[in-house]
């Protein structure tokens, strides 16, 4: 089965406050041949932390610590197709398209391959996509999908993200895919549960719990955060969650970045 991608849409959720409970097998009553239960807390929320580069000289920028989430999978895997040279993005750049892809979340919009290449051609140049259609980029849309589930991408400290070049911004490096997701071997690791795309959750998203978690009028109020035009809890647009609490606390995606709701 295809996974399906459960992404927290508002950061006043996270650590164990939401539960689903009407998906299959349950994982609690899970027989001998289930691989893995289905219902449970929604606990990650995506991580997007602020890349910072060094240049040593000639524009050669590597990372200046650890970095973890969208941001640092843009700048590592996608390539701006600018003209006179193909060069790796910007900071700005990169943190640009991150916030749109998490304001496309908030909102429960679509994130196949045609709205994220859209994206990143709005903010990088005409012509640079996700894929490498035409580019040197390397990324896929359920690599993104991973990330704004909770998956933990880590490009770590030192890592070279821009060559040689008289661009500002350097060359984009030309290389495969480094996977850079951490595994359980790593103390950044998440205790992830990887989830399956089937009817039951197609019924849950069009009646049951992710219906209710995927309404704009869903309401909950975290006492850890405030609510109004100056509050704390926000959605992952950025946007302000009034004070009665509602926006939606989640979207779910197939595997090609459609949604289920």
């Amino acid at each position: 089965m295809a996974r399906a991608y459960i992404c927290l849409a508002r950061n006043d959720v996270e650590d164990n406050f939401l539960q689903v409970l009407d998906l299959k097998p349950n994982s609690s009553q899970m027989g001998i041949y289930d691989r893995m239960g289905q219902t449970g807390y929604i606990t990650w929320a995506p991580q997007n932390d602020t890349v910072v580069l060094t240049d040593p000289g000639g524009n050669v920028h590597a990372l200046d610590g650890d970095c973890k989430g969208l941001a640092a999978y843009m700048i590592d895997n996608v390539e701006d197709h600018a003209a006179g040279g193909d060069h790796a993005l910007t900071v700005a750049k990169a943190a640009l398209i991150a916030a749109d892809i998490l304001t496309r979340v908030a909102a429960g919009q679509a994130l196949a391959l045609a709205n994220l290449n859209t994206i990143i051609a709005a903010r990088a140049s005409v012509g640079s996509d996700l894929t490498g259609v035409g580019t040197n980029s390397r990324g896929s849309v359920e690599h993104v999908l991973r990330i704004l589930s909770g998956e933990v991408y880590l490009v770590p400290d030192g890592t070279q993200v821009a060559d040689a070049d008289a661009h500002a911004a350097g060359k984009f490096p030309v290389h495969a895919f480094v996977n850079r997701f951490v595994t359980s071997a790593s103390s950044d690791w998440r205790n992830f549960r990887p989830f399956v795309e089937t009817g039951v959750m197609h019924a849950s998203a069009l009646t049951g719990a992710l219906s209710k978690f995927g309404s704009g009028s869903w309401e909950f109020l975290n006492p850890l955060f405030t609510y109004g035009a100056a509050g704390t809890a926000l959605t992952y647009s950025g946007a302000h969650i009034g004070a009665t609490g509602q926006a939606r606390a989640l979207a779910v995606y197939d595997h090609e970045g459609g949604v289920i709701v």
